[in-house]
């Protein structure tokens, strides 16, 4: 999935976001940014990639999106995804 030109982001500043990070980095992977719903995180960087609002994020239509975000919240963020009409294993995939 991520050999596409689509830019990839990265949904989850926090520690699962950083450690995926890492490893698709160590990979060669090209992370576009991360993206997180905390305001305190917004506009910060993270590894040298800008950390955006999901507004953002989702105005931005041909993106993949990797969901590192676990537990209660990775189903209320798929469902989130769905109901704009994204798409799992194509539009996002769900990591952590």
């Amino acid at each position: 999935p991520l050999c596409t030109e689509r830019p990839v982001l990265i949904w989850g500043a926090g520690p699962s976001g950083k450690r995926l990070w890492r490893a698709l980095k160590g990979e060669g992977a090209r992370i576009e940014a991360f993206v997180d719903i905390d305001a305190k995180k917004i506009g910060r960087t993270r590894g040298g990639l800008p950390i955006i609002a999901a507004e953002r994020a989702l105005g931005e239509r041909d993106v993949l999106l990797l969901a590192a975000v676990g537990g209660a919240g990775s189903q209320v963020l798929k469902a989130h995804l769905v109901g704009l009409g994204l798409v799992e294993g194509r539009d996002f995939y769900r990591v952590a």
